[in-house]
């Protein structure tokens, strides 16, 4: 379901389209944090080597099954993360953060793996008025405003270079959905038609070519690029 489901395509589309934009080097050491069954670490290798981390043991894996040559090691944020300080120039936490009670020491513990110069691109989900059973179900602990998830990253010597919403053509859609559904007790991520798919796959991926130049005004998601001071 990683693999073909519209919600994953479209936020990989916008997600290498935001790393294109980073200017990484052509050697770039990246981390991802929390990588779950590892569906972004093709997508992160396209930048360069790739070690990860991952708390839940079966996604550990199956993450491992699947990429045999990459390091993934089991830690939880924010205090047991198995990597070495200022070792990476890109560090990534795709939908986690909402995860962790004390998200603030989880961003600190993240930008402590940074390199000086070194990027974190971070995205989490959005609006709290949102907030229905699929958040209840993932386990998590809040969905963010643009100024609450910014301001996670204004300390710890980070200076956010880029942050908006995103998901934002397919946003009226979602929030109805949300809406009728918060009580229904079930997930959002169900199958579709293959065409049905592919529709929502290209509506979702074509914001790729707008992140990472324009700040859109609302969204599902919100995500946040942060450089750590040289």
């Amino acid at each position: 379901m990683e693999q073909r489901h519209w919600w994953f395509r479209g936020r990989r589309a916008v997600l290498r389209a935001m790393l294109g934009s980073l200017k990484l080097p052509a050697d770039a050491r990246i981390f991802e944090a929390g990588c779950g069954t590892g569906g972004n670490l093709p997508m992160l290798g396209e930048f360069g080597s790739v070690d990860a981390m991952e708390y839940n043991p079966l996604a550990i894996e199956f993450a491992k099954a699947n990429h045999p040559s990459l390091t993934i090691r089991k830690g939880e944020l924010p205090d047991e993360i198995p990597y070495p300080d200022e070792s990476y120039d890109l560090v990534c936490a795709f939908d986690v953060l909402e995860h962790v009670e004390e998200d603030g020491k989880a961003v600190a513990a993240l930008a402590g793996k940074l390199k000086p110069g070194g990027v974190l691109l971070c995205t989490a989900p959005a609006n709290q008025w949102m907030w229905s059973q699929h958040d209840v179900i993932y386990h998590h602990y809040r969905r963010y405003s643009l100024s609450s998830f910014s301001a996670l990253f204004s300390g710890n010597d980070l200076s956010v270079k880029s942050a908006s919403y995103f998901n934002t053509f397919l946003f009226p859609a979602a929030a109805l959905v949300r809406l009728l559904s918060s009580g229904s007790g079930e997930s959002d991520l169900n199958e579709t038609s293959a065409a049905v798919n592919t529709m929502l796959t290209r509506i979702f991926s074509f914001e790729r070519y707008l992140l990472p130049a324009v700040r859109l005004p609302f969204g599902v998601s919100v995500l946040c690029a942060a450089i750590k001071g040289r």
